[in-house]
């Protein structure tokens, strides 16, 4: 019977989290799409964490980038920021069970101070990389490397370019430094 109760509630607990994602993201920017497992893996590479650094996810989703980066190296700092209520709450809730330490905050990523930050992740549509390519010009460290999945900052050639076979397709992986 308390099995039943728990399996209805997560039921539950699930149908309002979609139904909060779907309204959230008529005023959201940018659309929730997870990141395949091979290319977190393969942004994660791309990052060579030496074990102590700083990493910030904007627009971080369910937070798997997050979560397979702590568990490579735990001594990182890894943050993420989701302005979706309903794909934040799914996140903290992988991070929580994940048992990481990783930290996923219900926060607009272009108002958060990145000057700490040694990596930073994103998965954002054009629109939004221009928007966080004027920020990284004002607040990130020279030599932050910034590493985007499938798009590109106008403008800016990147120090490296990594495709990864997904399936039937290849997903693109870009790494610039700033």
């Amino acid at each position: 019977m308390v099995l039943l109760d728990i399996l209805i509630i997560g039921m539950l607990l699930l149908i309002v989290t979609i139904v909060i994602t779907a309204l959230g993201h008529l005023w959201v920017a940018t659309p929730f799409v997870p990141t395949a497992t091979k290319v977190a893996e393969a942004m994660i590479d791309c990052a060579e964490f030496k074990g102590n650094e700083t990493a910030d996810d904007l627009g971080a989703g369910d937070g798997k980038i997050l979560i397979h980066a702590k568990r490579r190296f735990p001594g990182i700092t890894a943050k993420g920021y989701e302005i979706a209520l309903g794909v934040w709450f799914f996140g903290l809730i992988r991070i929580f069970l994940s048992r990481t330490g990783a930290q996923l905050f219900w926060r607009d990523a272009l108002k958060q101070n990145l000057r700490d930050a040694d990596v930073i992740f994103l998965y954002l549509l054009p629109h939004m990389m221009r928007r966080c390519a004027e920020k990284f010009d004002r607040e990130l460290r020279p030599g932050t490397k910034v590493i985007s999945h499938a798009f590109q900052f106008h403008g800016k050639e990147p120090m490296a370019q990594h495709v990864i076979p997904v399936g039937r397709s290849q997903k693109k992986v870009f790494v610039y430094q700033w």
